[in-house]
């Protein structure tokens, strides 16, 4: 799902991780946008509930990744190589102080593991996430819900 601070919204159907989109796919669903001081804000629709608690558990474990090596200690000039340059995850956090996080997962690693390559804004260098945070970071908003 897709919105903007002048409330468009688009939305497409993404399977097979990533691989497959369906642009032409047409969800119902709601959510107001607002500006604000410093940017807008979204509101959700408020028939989709979502379980905070899920959400920081989500957080947490996120924030508990611990990577089994660095692949590369400076970051890669041509992100091909380790896949990310069509990633199978691109997760964008801010924390409290406004500090913006990027996560990039590719969909490959370096054994027929589930392992992946990784890059991340806060460490210079790509890492290699093991199956165990791979298992983390797959959620869908299916995950959420109360």
């Amino acid at each position: 799902f897709m919105t903007n601070p002048a409330g468009a919204r688009g939305d497409r159907q993404v399977a097979s991780e990533g691989r497959e989109v369906n642009a032409s796919w047409d969800a119902i669903w709601r959510g107001e946008t607002r500006r604000v001081d410093d940017g807008w804000t979204y509101t959700p629709d408020p028939y989709v509930k979502i379980d905070a608690e899920k959400v920081a558990t989500f957080l947490k474990d996120i924030a508990e990744i611990k990577t089994d090596r660095y692949v590369k200690n400076v970051a890669p000039a041509d992100l091909k190589e380790f896949g990310l340059d069509k990633p199978w995850l691109k997760l964008e956090m801010v924390g409290k102080a406004g500090e913006k996080l990027v996560l990039t997962v590719s969909y490959t690693g370096k054994t027929a593991d589930k392992d992946r390559y990784a890059v991340a804004t806060s460490t210079p260098g790509v890492l290699l996430l093991p199956a165990e945070a791979i298992d983390k970071l797959a959620k869908t908003l299916k995950d959420f819900k109360q």
